[in-house]
């Protein structure tokens, strides 16, 4: 019920949400839509542009079910975005009675 209420939907392959943050991370670096002075301040950048190298839209659009150039056009909507919030639900496991479905 919450994805109705969404600008943008990607309803990705379940446990692939990492995988598509970095795809979309991937695209923002390689098209230079990152925010460097936050960067600097509270991340290892050199670690994170390493790992996200092997986050090509072309190969994850396999692996969490969402086509590239969406990955890419969605990445380029969130990097330019004045103010962007992503969501995720866990799942029924996750609810208070979720022990009770197995």
């Amino acid at each position: 019920m919450l994805a109705q209420f969404a600008d943008i939907h990607l309803p990705i392959t379940p446990g692939t949400d990492t995988v598509l943050i970095n795809a979309m991370m991937h695209v923002i670096f390689q098209d230079g839509l990152q925010d460097d002075d936050y960067i600097a301040k509270y991340t290892t950048h050199r670690r994170t542009a390493r790992l996200l190298a092997d986050y090509d839209p072309k190969t994850t659009q396999h692996i969490c079910g969402i086509d590239e150039d969406r990955i890419r056009t969605v990445a380029r909507i969130y990097a330019r975005a004045p103010a962007a919030m992503s969501i995720w639900t866990m799942g029924i496991n996750q609810s208070t009675h979720g022990s009770d479905v197995w």
